[in-house]
């Protein structure tokens, strides 16, 4: 089984003085380097950290991804593949060292979104520079998709248009889920908050992806059906989690077809539709649990002589 590794480069990251608890569009831009020849040149350096809001700030002379995997004693030939949650500077600046030698997963919507040429995009902090090489073989998906064995990314846009979180399943049965930039802060997950940042959605739409990076179940076929991707939500998603039942509260879905032959007297306003729901066990019980039932005392059976005092004819 491959081994894994979640780089957290500590020696490339950004400042910023609006906000403690902010260094532009994520919370935590130390998790892979910035583009060092974009800082290093004044010229785009003017272009693309022009704002005084925004400042990167770099440990030395070299490449703080090499350094990085250095220090971790990990070579760069011994990475097989890579996976980007989103396309930001300080997320994509190190895909250059990895072009022409292994595959890249991202999000197709990510990529998309990445080479629009839109004027936005670079105002959204995503540099084209940083990954609009054709060396590099994208590893595009829409839906989940397990990218190495254990490994799954899935969908939790709302920080990007693609962003993708990641679930790593042990062997041992436990997990981990690596939310990355679908949750800044703990207070995104533990109180549910919307993230600091995001492009294209309404910030509130950002906190179900972030609140366990798990779609919300309150819709069986999803919140948004017509517009979701195939596959990306629903029951039969929550469903392949395979959680378990003991000591939990169950959901029930009532699904009632929104469609009716109509009468003459609903033209042009329907007045009322009824809508029936009967609750039958199928397969939830291994046999009649009325079985087991005490057979009921009747006025009219003989009783016997110790219980003739309570009986409701005694």
């Amino acid at each position: 089984m491959p081994r894994l590794w979640i780089l957290k480069d500590e020696s490339s990251r950004t400042r910023s003085p609006l906000s403690p608890r902010s260094t532009g569009p994520c919370s935590d831009p130390t998790r892979t380097p910035l583009d060092t020849a974009l800082i290093r040149d004044p010229a785009l350096r003017r272009r693309f950290y022009g704002s005084p809001a925004y400042q990167p700030v770099l440990p030395g002379p070299g490449e703080p991804l090499e350094e990085a995997l250095d220090a971790a004693s990990i070579p760069l030939d011994a990475i097989h593949a890579v996976a980007v949650s989103h396309l930001h500077a300080d997320h994509a600046g190190g895909l250059k060292h990895f072009a022409g030698r292994v595959p890249v997963h991202v999000r197709r919507a990510e990529l998309a979104y990445g080479l629009s040429g839109q004027p936005e995009v670079e105002r959204n902090s995503i540099f084209r520079v940083d990954f609009d090489d054709p060396r590099l073989d994208w590893q595009q998906a829409d839906g989940d998709r397990e990218i190495a064995p254990g490994v799954t990314a899935v969908l939790t846009a709302g920080h990007t248009p693609g962003h993708q979180s990641f679930v790593v399943d042990l062997a041992d049965g436990g997990g981990f889920v690596f939310a990355l930039d679908a949750a800044d802060l703990t207070e995104n997950i533990e109180h549910e908050r919307a993230i600091g940042a995001s492009i294209g959605v309404d910030p509130a739409r950002t906190v179900e992806p972030s609140a366990g990076s798990r779609a919300s179940p309150r819709s069986a076929a999803g919140e948004y059906p017509d517009q979701a991707e195939p596959g990306a939500d629903g029951v039969h998603k929550w469903q392949e989690e395979n959680r378990s039942l003991d000591g939990t509260e169950l959901v029930l879905w009532a699904t009632v077809g929104s469609h009716h032959f109509p009468r003459p007297e609903e033209w042009p306003v329907m007045p009322v539709a009824r809508a029936r729901l009967r609750l039958e066990p199928d397969g939830f019980f291994d046999r009649n649990p009325a079985l087991d039932v005490p057979a009921p005392v009747s006025c009219h059976a003989p009783v016997p002589t110790a219980a003739a005092e309570d009986h409701c004819c005694g």
